[in-house]
């Protein structure tokens, strides 16, 4: 759907349209989409907004509005990027390409199909995250703003605007960029998801009204999954990714495709992304599986001895989380049994 909206206005027979054009083109859009949100989430005569997963949105004041409506946008602009990325990349990585393009390619060096692709994609998360940043200064009151949270939410969009703007600047490394914002997207659906059943199970709280007993399960499922999704790609698979595209920077030839300056801004804003999600997922995990992530403090005196270090718990208590997950599932495929089973003797008398 993004492409053929880039291709629509931006043929391949025609100039390469300005960034700024482009730029305003997917502001446009989001602006767009965020109107429709709004529509739904507050117009009562819309099924859909009427549904337990929405109606924080609609009858939780303001503050439930905002982050409804945020979490919708973000979830907007995951299902579009995701697959539009996987696609640009698939083109200029085909498994049987023998000699893979560096990761800080010039545009000039990529096919005019794949640098794009790739432009879109990249200009379209530029456009949310500019549209994202400005709403939440909006809708934040100031004291909010300080918060630690809404701070390392507004530097992470404000360190990503810095890496894109510079690989539009050199017009190189549009490859590597591409790969970051793939896997850091890959989580949002999920992430994206939870928040709103996170914001439905407040609203049941805080208006006295117990949550029904399948949602319920289904938020303690799509914790359990969000938590071991989101560790795996933020602990595992995005240090390997900065890790290779780091050690790219400094292979021979980097010199020439991109300035020592623009790659020291590229490696400082990308590990700052990086280790800044480390303090979500810790807690993350720890509210889905009750035991800390990493244990680095030794018990009794607080010295770090060998034994008491244990960097991934989560590895060495696999036989525990199987069997919590499990339970959930268990839980959850028994109500659904209790449900039918509850309609089918309803049937029946009738």
């Amino acid at each position: 759907m993004l492409l053929s909206i880039y291709a629509a206005h931006f043929p391949p027979s025609s100039p390469p349209p300005s960034a700024l054009r482009q730029l305003c083109l997917a502001v446009s859009l989001f602006v767009m989409a965020r109107f429709w949100i709004w529509l739904l989430l507050t117009s009562p005569s819309l099924p859909l907004s009427q549904s337990w997963l929405l109606k924080a949105g609609t009858q939780g004041g303001a503050a439930a509005y905002q982050e409804s409506a945020r979490a919708l946008t973000s979830l907007f602009h995951s299902l579009l990027v995701l697959p539009a990325l996987f696609a640009a990349l698939r083109g200029v990585y085909p498994i049987s390409d023998l000699a893979p393009k560096h990761p800080l390619a010039e545009e000039a060096d990529l096919a005019p199909r794949d640098s794009r692709r790739l432009q879109a994609c990249l200009t379209f998360t530029s456009a949310y995250m500019l549209v994202d940043s400005l709403l939440l200064l909006r809708e934040k009151p100031a004291p909010e703003l300080l918060e630690f949270q809404t701070l390392q939410f507004l530097l992470h969009h404000l360190a990503t605007l810095l890496y894109m703007g510079l690989v539009f600047r050199a017009r190189a490394g549009q490859l590597a960029c591409a790969m970051l914002i793939f896997f850091g997207e890959l989580t949002n659906p999920l992430h994206n998801v939870h928040d709103l059943v996170m914001a439905a199970v407040e609203r049941d709280k805080a208006e006295g009204v117990e949550t029904p007993e399948r949602a319920r399960l289904y938020a303690q499922a799509l914790l359990y999954v969000f938590a071991v999704t989101y560790v795996f790609v933020r602990f595992y698979l995005g240090p390997l990714l900065g890790v290779g595209i780091t050690l790219s920077m400094y292979r021979k030839g980097a010199g020439r495709l991109v300035p020592r300056l623009t790659r020291a801004v590229w490696l400082l804003t990308m590990w700052a992304v990086i280790l800044g999600s480390a303090p979500f997922g810790m807690a993350l995990w720890e509210r889905a599986f009750e035991q800390p992530l990493l244990t680095l403090a030794g018990s009794g005196s607080g010295a770090l001895a060998s034994d008491n270090i244990r960097p991934f718990k989560f590895i060495q208590d696999a036989s525990k989380l199987r069997a919590k997950g499990a339970k959930i599932m268990a839980e959850l495929l028994l109500s659904m049994s209790a449900e039918e089973a509850a309609g089918a003797g309803g049937a029946g008398e009738l």
